[in-house]
């Protein structure tokens, strides 16, 4: 059962969501954890030496003696799921009411008033006698799935005003904090204190950082703290970073903490991405392309290269690499020259603006990454590998693909999906969404012209399918496939063809760029391919590549000569037409022939057919004399090969060579092969 649950939570599935929807997959696992859960409190409350009915005891004591005092307790917990193992007992405390009474010998007890944070999932497996004595509800935001937002931070704005008041704080420091505290004890109405104010850097700082109620928003931006909150996760294993202690911890803190690398010109170094950011947010995942060449080309040193990319996946937009002119200052990425000089990284744009005009029609108009498949289009199974000679079959793990929860199901477009999966294959090795891929795969390789490799179309087409076709790290199975390495070429060709279908914010720029990079991923994919072929078809004794026309073509011949359809005197046009046509009733009395011409015209009796449409694919052009394509006239064929095997076959009356093995071939060129 490891293995399955190993794909599942891979999936970011969490235990309880597997045991509610997924738990007959797994009963011994899921009984293990019942039993594990049934003791986990006692052991816990065994180890902290506190048991349920010690902490009532306790609590108790605590309430009569306030009681004595005329005083009430007042209890605020923040989350009381951290008091994990006494939780349970804690919940009997807090709801036992002060006028219930027991034993006739018991003080009274004084009121208790508790205010508890819970998360949604919590409340929602609260009992019902529980929830019955909650007098008051409060609910900070909106609850999804067992994850709930925070009202106060949806809107960009009150997330700055909170950063801000920060950013004040830590500029003042605490004796100034101090102060000032003691002013607004004293009930006077005092500002707190704003460092801003008297900043000789005031103007610049503001100018190129921006400000937020008169608090300079250094070192980050409105733009780049946007981008730090997109950054955090909305569900790190149940639960959300994008909480105002998320922004400390994992925005504030971080950047804050180490004010020395402003002075030393290492800012921002990698300590500002926190383990609680999105991997496809990352710098070294953000970044299109384009960018991150730009990057590589105009920067030597990797750390400067690291602490650009770092600025350029934050600060910046990393998916646009344009010079731009913004309201009198150039902006490359979006962002403004003086960011750059502020952060002592180079200027990497251009001179002058490079946007273009925008053109009269988009420069991309927005189509599916992949047709949809008609209805009844029924599924192809995937290719068996064939049994191993003198030892058992090997099972098939049995792991299938899990899907992802419903509380992760994406809010991203499908570009940026498309775009994140790609960015982590490149790194990682794996891929999400493997299927999908290959089929994006398949239908670029379909666009390969057969007669460049040189191969014809039907063998192209038997060989390079779309179970054949594959990207490194989406199947275990132990086939000849074709395989693509998670190489730079191909994630920069694979991410080109999908911008260059779904992004309509696309410059003339990047779209030059972009297909570009896919322009050069089809050469190099044909060469790939033309690999492929060459393993799966084998060569001719002198080491050069089969043809199967030249084959099929005899065969069919010596079959009409056999049956009088031609006759070797016949012209040249007379035999290709006996060759490519449906074979007619036949005046000849086979039975009369003799027993190697019965046997001939015997062996080949099932396969002719095949045979004919097969050569007829290979040799078409798809054009008529006609000048269309279905619109009336004779078919054109490309008779090189076809009208040279038909002459020497004429004269020699032998067969041209053959592979002396089958190899990869399909089985009607491997029985094609034999008669020859």
């Amino acid at each position: 059962e490891s293995d399955s649950i190993r794909a599942y939570r891979d999936q970011q599935w969490l235990a309880d969501e597997l045991a509610e929807e997924h738990g007959d997959e797994f009963p011994t696992s899921v009984a293990l954890i019942k039993a594990l859960n049934v003791r986990r409190n006692d052991a816990i409350q065994n180890v902290l030496g506190v048991s349920a009915q010690g902490l009532k005891a306790l609590f108790r004591q605590v309430r009569e003696a306030l009681a004595e005092r005329g005083q009430r307790l007042v209890l605020l917990l923040e989350d009381i799921t951290s008091w994990e193992g006494l939780d349970d007992s804690l919940i009997d405390v807090l709801v036992f009411n002060a006028a219930a009474r027991g034993e006739a010998d018991e003080k009274p007890i004084c009121p208790l008033i508790s205010v508890v944070g819970v998360t949604p999932a919590y409340y929602d497996k609260l009992q019902g006698n529980y929830r019955q004595r909650i007098t008051h509800e409060v609910r900070l935001g909106q609850a999804t799935d067992g994850l709930q937002d925070v009202a106060t931070l949806r809107a960009s704005e009150t997330r700055r005003q909170f950063a801000a008041r920060y950013l004040s704080a830590v500029r003042a420091g605490p004796a100034s904090l101090n102060d000032w505290l003691g002013e607004v004890r004293s009930d006077r109405e005092v500002a707190p204190p704003n460092r801003c104010d008297g900043c000789p850097r005031h103007d610049a700082c503001f100018a190129t950082f921006g400000e937020e109620s008169g608090v300079g928003l250094f070192p980050f931006t409105e733009h780049a703290f946007d981008r730090f909150f997109e950054a955090l996760k909305e569900n790190d294993n149940g639960q959300t970073w994008k909480t105002p202690r998320g922004i400390l911890q994992a925005i504030l803190n971080p950047n804050l903490l180490q004010p020395e690398s402003l002075g030393a010109g290492t800012y921002p170094g990698s300590f500002i991405e926190s383990d609680a950011f999105r991997a496809d947010r990352r710098s070294d995942l953000a970044l299109v392309p384009r960018l991150e060449q730009i990057v590589d080309i105009r920067i030597d040193a990797p750390a400067e290269r690291a602490r650009m990319r770092r600025m350029l996946a934050y600060w910046a937009n990393p998916s646009r690499a344009d010079t731009e002119n913004f309201d009198g200052e150039l902006t490359f990425a979006g962002a403004s020259r003086s960011l750059f000089e502020a952060f002592g990284l180079p200027w990497i744009g251009g001179d002058a603006a490079n946007i273009s005009p925008p053109p009269s029609a988009p420069v991309i108009v927005p189509q599916p990454i992949i047709a949809p498949a008609p209805q009844d289009e029924a599924e192809q199974p995937e290719p068996v590998a064939p049994p191993r000679l003198g030892l058992p079959a090997r099972p098939a793990r049995p792991v299938g693909i899990a899907p992802k929860p419903k509380r992760l199901m994406p809010n991203k477009n499908e570009l940026e999906q498309l775009r994140e999966q790609i960015r982590t294959w490149s790194t990682s090795g794996t891929i999400e969404n493997g299927a999908k891929w290959n089929d994006i795969l398949y239908l670029i390789a379909e666009q390969i012209d057969p007669r460049a490799i040189p191969v014809t179309l039907p063998l192209f087409s038997k060989l390079v399918t779309r179970e054949m076709v594959k990207l490194q790290g989406t199947t275990t199975r132990n086939l000849d496939y074709f395989m693509l390495p998670a190489e730079p070429w191909v994630r920069n060709g694979l991410e080109a063809f999908v911008s260059l279908r779904q992004d309509t914010e696309m410059t003339l720029a990047d779209a030059e760029y972009n297909r570009r990079n896919l322009a050069t991923m089809m050469r190099r994919l044909e060469r790939s391919v033309a690999a492929f072929i060459d393993r799966k078809v084998p060569k001719l004794a002198d080491g050069t590549r089969w043809s199967p026309v030249k084959t099929f073509a005899q065969i069919l011949l010596a079959r009409a000569y056999l049956r009088g359809a031609t006759r070797a005197e016949a012209s040249l046009a007379d035999q290709m037409r006996a060759v490519l046509s449906d074979e007619g009733l036949s005046e000849t009395d086979f039975s009369a022939r003799s027993m190697p011409w019965q046997e001939w015209l015997t062996a080949t009796k099932g396969f002719h057919e095949r045979l004919r449409q097969e050569l007829r694919a290979m040799v078409s052009l798809h054009l008529t004399d006609a000048g269309g394509g279905s619109s009336g006239g004779a078919a054109l064929v490309d008779a090189s090969d076809l009208a040279a095997a038909i002459v020497r076959f004429n004269e020699s009356g032998k067969f041209d060579p053959v592979p002396e093995e089958n190899g990869g071939l399909p089985d009607l060129y491997r029985k094609a092969r034999e008669l020859a």
